[in-house]
């Protein structure tokens, strides 16, 4: 008897706790609802972080492509260029894994690199236009006229105001994306590039069928010594020797020279257009009609437009420029390396030499020696990144250079637009037929290689 007491009196305890905890539930729901925000108010934050966000994506390639514009205002050279976007864009990825958990961090894979931390808290950042003002804020410090992007990242504040990004989120963002960027500059002060100035003057060979630089200095003649960020040493993806010199008819060399000249006696317009449109030529001043941009400025531009033209999300798009910059920033070490060791001569050269000695090329000669064609190792590297990540079959309209009277050309796919920029050299002159092959073989190795290092799942 006394035992059934018991029970009932806990059944009646139990039943009475159950009802007081509902009741609190009850309670701390009409609470919650109570502070919960109107589901007006949550679609207008919604709206506005999608306005954001859109804002972010159609800013990604203006911004890239001021750094471009401040490296025509130096004449900035080809390798200088391909390490300059490699930075910039390392910092703004790296602002990026900093304050989005999807995307990692590159400590680990990239030869060097220290974590990169920023103490500015999370909550207070908004991460696509740390990023943004992050890859402005290093191009601004590495560039001799960076101070220039200093005007965009002012353009770049202010168009993130007006469409309502708070002042202390813009505060806190900027705090953010100067903390890694400065941890970035860190980084490339360490890759041996302050040293270069410090290396003896190049002294050319004397030897036949050796290049040497005419009149004007030789284009980084130690830019091998840098650090790469991926490769072990610049040699890791060497291509085998190219023909040698020599002056016998029947020789390969003598084979190689007399093709390039065979080509330009018999161009056809569209060559010529060819040659122009991917010709870098920094000499042409305000000539209409010839490309100025270094080949690495002219890729990621075509990167942006393809990601525009695919709606590709910020996190994406800034991925996939990270991966160009920092492949065509190795293939330019490793084209650098090979030219200056085998200091191979040019064709207008050997061809005034062996065949004619008042020929002249289409395009003039970049002050450096023959070999590993840079334009063709930037467009493999290009075409392999941009295929892998984006799509093989993508149309492109390329009007990078429109300012400078450079007419746009269309292309069925990426990889065919970066075949026909391989070639210009060849229409233009100044490669031979195995520098080609050779450039494209070292941008795709140098891309296959950050494409294997990835880290997982990015």
């Amino acid at each position: 008897m006394h035992r059934t007491i018991v029970i009932l009196l806990a059944l009646f305890l139990a039943s009475n706790l159950a009802a007081q905890q509902s009741a609190k539930s009850k309670s701390k729901d009409r609470y919650r609802e109570k502070d919960m925000p109107s589901r007006v108010d949550v679609d207008a934050a919604i709206d506005q972080y999608g306005t954001l966000r859109a804002l972010a994506e159609q800013q990604l390639r203006p911004t890239t492509f001021a750094l471009s514009q401040a490296m025509l205002q130096s004449n900035t050279s080809a390798p200088v260029a391909s390490r300059c976007f490699a930075y910039s864009m390392l910092a703004g990825y790296e602002t990026t894994a900093r304050y989005q958990s999807k995307v990692s961090s590159l400590h680990g894979m990239l030869r060097g690199m220290p974590i990169m931390l920023s103490f500015t808290p999370a909550d207070s950042v908004f991460y696509p236009f740390a990023a943004l003002y992050a890859i402005l804020e290093t191009g601004k410090n590495l560039l001799p006229s960076g101070y220039q992007l200093t005007q965009q990242q002012l353009v770049l504040e202010q168009a993130f105001r007006q469409n309502g990004l708070r002042e202390a989120f813009i505060s806190h963002s900027k705090k953010a994306a100067t903390d890694i960027s400065q941890l970035v500059l860190d980084y490339a002060r360490a890759d041996g590039h302050a040293r270069l100035a410090g290396y003896p003057a190049y002294q050319p060979e004397n030897a036949a069928g050796t290049w040497s630089a005419s009149n004007t200095p030789p284009v980084e003649p130690y830019w091998a010594y840098l650090r790469p960020f991926l490769l072990d040493a610049a040699q890791q993806i060497a291509n085998p020797a190219p023909a040698g010199y020599d002056p016998n008819p029947s020789s390969p060399f003598r084979a190689l020279a007399q093709e390039a000249y065979d080509i330009s006696k018999t161009m056809v317009p569209e060559q010529y257009a060819v040659a122009y449109f991917w010709a870098c030529d920094q000499a042409a001043g305000t000539r209409q009609g010839v490309s100025r941009i270094p080949p690495a400025g002219r890729w990621m531009n075509i990167a942006g437009l393809v990601c525009e033209q695919q709606r590709v999300p910020m996190i994406n798009a800034l991925k996939v420029q990270t991966m160009l910059a920092l492949s065509m920033a190795d293939a330019t070490i490793a084209c650098w390396e090979e030219k200056y060791r085998v200091k191979r001569i040019r064709p207008q050269t050997a061809i005034n030499q062996m065949i004619d000695a008042n020929w002249r090329p289409v395009l003039p000669a970049p002050a450096c020696p023959a070999g590993a064609d840079l334009q063709s190792a930037t467009s493999a590297a290009a075409a392999e990144i941009l295929s892998r990540t984006l799509g093989d079959n993508i149309p492109l309209a390329d009007n990078t250079e429109a300012a400078f009277g450079v007419p746009v050309r269309q292309y069925p796919t990426i990889r065919l637009a970066a075949e026909e920029a391989a070639w210009s050299g060849l229409y233009g002159g100044i490669a031979y037929r195995d520098d080609v092959l050779a450039g494209q073989q070292t941008g795709k190795k140098a891309a296959q290689l950050l494409l294997q290092r990835w880290p997982v799942g990015q």
